[in-house]
């Protein structure tokens, strides 16, 4: 992490996925404007946008210099060992039939809202499905709630894990084929519109490259 000084007041940032809490993911997913570098920095700060717009920022070249990192697409675990307390098996299983149901349900639903942040967010509830034991809807809800302020890279991870191994279940498609195919596939729009953003604001700094 590292630090700037927005309005005479010390905000750290992140300077790598493994740094990120899942929310900044899911904000930063979900921005409202590409170009925005204000709503960027709002979202890496924790600050309101708000107070963010017109202050005044020491130390902005090195925060944008600092998150060129996320021109790279993430690097996901294939095989999840961990996400926070909970440590997984070598063999990952489903081990009742509501995990598995509520699982393609919340596919099926986050399929036809075709929102890209709610897409994201489902992954920690994918994960919390498999967590939570003995099993309970409800309870697995609030546990993913509480996952937002967990790493990134862990949440991404176990989150596409899930989703993967309950598609393979019913589809029959390895699990590989899946998380390289289907969830990677889908994501990398985003990851353009990321970069497309990012360019805006990195443009004013010198680029070391993607």
């Amino acid at each position: 992490m590292k630090s700037v000084i927005i309005n005479d007041k010390k905000h750290q940032f992140p300077t790598s996925y493994e740094e990120m809490t899942f929310k900044m993911w899911c904000d930063f997913v979900g921005a409202r404007q590409e170009n925005d570098h204000n709503e960027i920095i709002a979202i890496l700060t924790g600050i309101p946008i708000e107070e963010v717009k017109g202050s005044k920022i020491q130390g902005l070249e090195i925060l944008l210099r600092s998150i060129e990192f996320l021109k790279k697409e993430p690097q996901l675990d294939e095989q999840p060992e961990k996400l926070g307390k909970f440590v997984f098996p070598k063999k990952i299983e489903f081990e009742s039939v509501e995990q598995y149901q509520d699982t393609l349900a919340e596919i099926k639903r986050i399929q036809e809202l075709n929102d890209l942040k709610e897409a994201n967010k489902a992954l920690a509830y994918y994960a919390a499905i498999y967590c939570q034991e003995p099993y309970d809807s409800d309870r697995a809800k609030a546990l993913a709630e509480s996952f937002m302020s967990y790493p990134c890279l862990e949440v991404l991870s176990a989150g596409s894990f899930f989703m993967a191994k309950s598609q393979s279940i019913a589809t029959g498609y390895s699990m590989s084929f899946l998380r390289q195919n289907i969830l990677l596939r889908k994501n990398r729009p985003v990851l353009r519109r990321l970069v497309r953003r990012l360019g805006f604001i990195l443009h004013l700094t010198p680029s070391r490259g993607m």
